[in-house]
């Protein structure tokens, strides 16, 4: 069994188990703000298509195209990654009332 602190022993500290997955949701949080950059690099094609493409619209579908990779890597770990066990450290807050 592993050893606290002694402020666990006074109550003034809770420890929760809880069940995560990391990876799941670094690349869920990844593919949602890298929704904005990709948003923005839709800018060239608001207006249609180009018939010749210029560096700078490339640039622009890599950028979109990245969107693609991250939400497909998070889907990939929803379904693959297991379960963790994460213990966090949180205040007890009806022993700080009472004190």
């Amino acid at each position: 069994m592993e050893s606290y602190p002694d402020n666990f022993e006074t109550g003034s500290w809770t420890v929760r188990e809880i069940v995560r997955r990391p990876k799941t949701r670094f690349f869920t949080l990844l593919a949602c703000l890298w929704l904005i950059v990709a948003a923005g690099a839709s800018f060239p094609f608001w207006r249609g298509w180009p018939e010749v493409f210029s560096g700078l619209e490339w640039f622009c579908v890599s950028l979109i195209l990245m969107e693609v990779v991250f939400a497909g890597v998070a889907i990939g770990f929803w379904f693959t990654e297991r379960p963790r066990i994460v213990r966090e450290q949180h205040r007890n807050l009806e022993y700080l009332r009472r004190a």
